[in-house]
């Protein structure tokens, strides 16, 4: 999903400062190898998004993607081994599509690799419900005034108060036609919210084209990843990877279409 590689990217910069960090502490979570692990379960959807890959032991910027790990999700009494999808971005997947998890049972991620084994475990968050768009179609090639909202995103939450993400999974780009307007820094894609309705502006969109606007609740470590710069002095860096630096996580939201021209 476009969006989640920034907030790996984010990740990777706060592990290369924590490591270089002088604490005994920090010293002994940083030996041996570091691998750094990306990983998203969708509720009733393939799960082509198991990022794994080494940082450079003289302390490069580039990650080394791993080939050659042996992974397996399991939930339950279903259990699925994942293969290689990208060579260049050490990226694995379930070869089979219409493998899905879903449900409240706890999911576990195993990776092996060079005679180590790693693992993590997350559960699906509460299931968004009922999510509307009041536009469907925006024309923001006209868009004059700024500061009224295009579109509203909102959606039923449960009774206990959860924090949600709203991702963007382009579907369609016109990739000659870019938006006019400077796109907004505080756009709320990607950002956590407390609240269940968002109002998207003209600025929000980069974009010509067809967006798919995902809405779900996040686990804690996925908080956790997302708010981890703003720790003191950086102590812990965002990671429920047993053995590995990185976010094991899952999503159960639902999705919109929303077509800007």
């Amino acid at each position: 999903m476009r969006g989640l590689k920034k907030i790996f990217g984010h990740l990777f910069l706060l592990v290369t400062i924590f490591s270089c960090a002088s604490d005994d502490t920090e010293d002994e979570l940083t030996q041996g190898p570091q691998l750094m692990v990306e990983a998203y379960v969708f509720a009733n959807e393939h799960v082509d998004h198991v990022k794994v890959a080494r940082i450079h032991d003289d302390g490069e910027a580039d990650l080394i993607p791993i080939n050659d790990a042996s992974i397996k999700i399991t939930q339950g009494a279903v259990s699925a081994n994942l293969q290689l999808k990208s060579e260049a971005d050490g990226i694995y997947e379930i070869a089979d599509p219409s493998l899905v998890f879903s449900g409240q049972e706890t999911i576990i991620l195993e990776i092996t690799h060079n005679g180590m084994v790693y693992t993590a475990s997350t559960k699906f968050p509460p299931a968004v419900e009922s999510l509307q768009i009041t536009n469907e179609y925006i024309n923001i090639t006209d868009v004059l005034d700024t500061e009224t909202p295009l579109t509203t995103l909102s959606w039923n939450e449960p009774e206990t108060a959860l924090t949600y993400c709203i991702f963007s999974r382009t579907t369609q780009t016109d990739s000659t036609s870019t938006h006019p307007i400077q796109p907004s820094n505080d756009s709320p894609l990607y950002r956590l919210h407390n609240e269940n309705s968002v109002d998207l502006y003209a600025d929000h969109f980069t974009h010509i084209g067809s967006y798919r606007l995902y809405v779900s609740a996040v686990n804690d470590e996925y908080i956790r990843m997302y708010t981890s710069d703003q720790e003191p002095e950086l102590r812990g860096a965002p990671s429920n990877i047993q053995g590995a630096w990185g976010v094991f996580t899952a999503f159960n939201g639902l999705s919109v279409d929303i077509t800007v021209e």
